[in-house]
C-alpha cells in the first residue's frame, strides 16, 4: 500500500508539474515581430519626356543660371544639373569658391533666376554618431581636395564646355560635371537633342583644351547601371 501511495503521489506531482509547465509556456507574452525596414528606393530617373518638359518650362538657360550662381558665390562650377525638386524646376550647382575652404551648393530657380539657396555641399549631419562623423569628415576632406584640384586643373570653364557640347550634339545641356577620368580632367555633359530622339547624348570633352573626346547615345540601361554603381559606392 505504501508503495502504491508513493507511486500515486509521484504521479500526481509529475502531472501537476506538467500542467504548470504547459501553462507557463502558453501564457508567456509573445515578442512582437520587428517590422522590416523599408528598402531605400533610389530616386526615379526622369524619362526623356520629363527632361523635355523641364527644358521647355525653363525660362533661363544653364549658362544664364551659372552667371547668377557665380555672381552670388564667385568661383568655379564643377557640377550642374537641371532637375525637378518638390515640383519646381531648378538648376543645382556645386562650385569651388575663390574665397573660403568649402564646396558650395547653389540652387537657382529655372523659371525666374532667383537664387533659392546657398549652402555647404559637405555640411555635417548632426544625427551621425561621433565615430561615423570622423569617417565622414575624412571622406569629405578627401572629396573637397579632389574637387579643388579639378577646378584648378580645368583650363576652360563649365560655360565654355556647355557651348561646345550643345553645338556638337545639337541640343540643350541638362547635366554637366567636371571629373577625373583615368588621370585626365574632363567635362562630361548630358545633352537633350533638339531632334525628337528617344535618348539623350553624352559628350565628353577635354577640360584643358576643349577637344571633344566622345559622343554617345545615353540609353536608359546605361543610366540605370551608373545609378546602381553610384549607390553601391555610397554605401
Amino acid at each position: 500500500m505504501k508503495k502504491c501511495a508513493i507511486i500515486l503521489m509521484v504521479f500526481g506531482l509529475i502531472t501537476i508539474l506538467s500542467y504548470t509547465l504547459v501553462y507557463a509556456a502558453t501564457t508567456q507574452p509573445t515578442k512582437a515581430a520587428t517590422p522590416a525596414k523599408a528598402a531605400t528606393q533610389p530616386a526615379k530617373e526622369p524619362t526623356i519626356a520629363d527632361k523635355r518638359a523641364m527644358v521647355k518650362a525653363a525660362k533661363i538657360s544653364m549658362v544664364d543660371a551659372i552667371a547668377i550662381a557665380t555672381k552670388k558665390v564667385p568661383g568655379t562650377i564643377i557640377d550642374g544639373e537641371l532637375e525637378k525638386v518638390s515640383g519646381k524646376n531648378i538648376y543645382s550647382f556645386e562650385l569651388v569658391p575663390r574665397a573660403g575652404n568649402i564646396i558650395n551648393e547653389v540652387s537657382v530657380d529655372a523659371a525666374d533666376g532667383t537664387v533659392i539657396s546657398v549652402g555647404d555641399a559637405n555640411a555635417a549631419d548632426p544625427t551621425e554618431n561621433p565615430s561615423a562623423k570622423q569617417e565622414t569628415a575624412a571622406s569629405e576632406a578627401q572629396d573637397k581636395a579632389e574637387k579643388q584640384a579639378l577646378a584648378k586643373a580645368a583650363k576652360i570653364s563649365m560655360t565654355d564646355a556647355i557651348g561646345i557640347a550643345a553645338q556638337k550634339a545639337a541640343g540643350t545641356v541638362i547635366v554637366g560635371e567636371l571629373l577625373n577620368d583615368k588621370g585626365k580632367t574632363v567635362y562630361t555633359m548630358e545633352v537633350l537633342p533638339d531632334a525628337k530622339t528617344k535618348t539623350t547624348k553624352r559628350v565628353i570633352l577635354d577640360a584643358t583644351s576643349g577637344t571633344v573626346l566622345s559622343i554617345v547615345n545615353l540609353t536608359a540601361a546605361m543610366i540605370a547601371a551608373e545609378t546602381a554603381a553610384e549607390m553601391n559606392a555610397a554605401k
